[in-house]
């Protein structure tokens, strides 16, 4: 069953502006590390995929080419739901593996 909070988040939108206010926050206790892509996920157990809205503090560093460097490299299958580059549907036994990986650039 779904929850009324994967409702709200299901929309791509609504995650891009909760990573972006996560990101907000995290700025404000300043444990954020600039350099890196700030990942916001949603599951979904009936599909067995991943929604990921990757987001970066700078605009001179592209979250969408840091992440096509990743999927190369873990010839992951990737599902582009939206016209902005910076969400994608991955499968859900990838997540970890990519955020790991993004966090190695």
């Amino acid at each position: 069953n779904d929850t009324e909070d994967r409702r709200i988040f299901e929309h791509p939108n609504s995650l891009t502006k909760f990573a972006y206010m996560l990101m907000f926050l995290t700025k404000q206790k300043k444990k954020f590390n600039f350099n890196k892509p700030f990942i916001a996920s949603l599951q979904n157990n009936v599909t067995q995929t991943s929604q990921i809205v990757g987001i970066m503090n700078d605009n001179k560093n592209s979250f969408s080419s840091k992440f096509n460097l990743v999927i190369q490299k873990l010839n992951v299958d990737v599902r582009m739901d939206s016209f902005m580059n910076t969400i994608m549907t991955v499968p859900k036994d990838s997540l970890v593996k990519i955020i790991r990986e993004l966090g190695e650039l």
